[in-house]
């Protein structure tokens, strides 16, 4: 199947939490019923995340090539003023060029009531010997250790080279221990829906319900808490329910 422009809008706003009620439930419908339909939007997900990363990396690179190529330095002089104005003005682009591309909110502590109810999951086992998995045993590694701010980069590259789910998931979690729970937002989003890892499925689900709730959308957090009505989360969704 091929998506329609429709169906590609439709799944940014979902992914972005700009949907009505309606839509949204059709949606979630759609995906439990049309198996084909929720594979490609897992499968569009992923791309667009990847490709986000990719377009850092450009600009990071076009970054460090125009400081490679500024004119050194000279000491303030009559002659030199408007050099140093040029320089001075491609420094600030180069900032602000940083700041724009890597779209990084600052790092905000959990709310009192997630912090309360956050545990990191635990890593799943992998297989050792190819490159690939090094990588990805270093990430978990660093994941394991609670050093999510650089279990984060690093489970992005895995993902890249891959192209598994797993390490996008563990990266959505990093991204929730370190505040920014937005950013996690549309990875659980999706991944509450994978085949590939049905394991991930409830736990997508309680950590979205958690960005919902640190990200003040109270209403959202309570239709997820809802649906969790068996596994390990269950006592808890049903306890933190109570206190929205």
């Amino acid at each position: 199947m091929e998506f329609t422009d429709k169906d590609i809008v439709q799944l940014e706003n979902f992914w972005k939490g700009n949907i009505s009620e309606a839509d949204r439930l059709a949606l979630e419908n759609r995906f439990e019923t049309d198996l084909e339909f929720r594979k490609k939007a897992g499968e569009l997900k992923l791309f667009t995340e990847g490709l986000k990363v990719l377009k850092e990396r450009e600009m990071r690179k076009h970054i460090k090539d125009i400081n490679t190529k500024l004119p050194p330095f000279d000491p303030p002089s009559s002659t030199n003023w408007l050099k140093i104005g040029i320089v001075a003005l491609a420094i600030a682009l180069a900032a602000f060029a940083v700041w724009f591309f890597t779209i990084r909110e600052e790092v905000q502590p959990l709310s009192p009531m997630v912090a309360a109810y956050f545990e990191p999951f635990e890593p799943l086992g992998f297989k050792m010997g190819e490159d690939s998995n090094q990588r990805l045993k270093e990430a978990l590694s660093m994941y394991a250790e609670k050093k999510y701010d650089k279990a984060i980069p690093l489970l992005q590259n895995s993902f890249i080279e891959t192209k598994d789910s797993m390490p996008l998931f563990y990266k959505a979690v990093s991204l929730l221990a370190v505040g920014k729970s937005s950013e996690g937002q549309s990875v659980f989003e999706q991944m509450q829906y994978s085949s590939s890892y049905p394991i991930f499925r409830d736990a997508s689900q309680w950590y979205l319900a958690l960005t919902y709730v640190d990200t003040q959308q109270n209403e959202k957090a309570a239709n997820i808490l809802r649906g969790i009505t068996k596994g390990g989360y269950k006592s808890k969704a049903d306890d933190l329910l109570k206190k929205l």
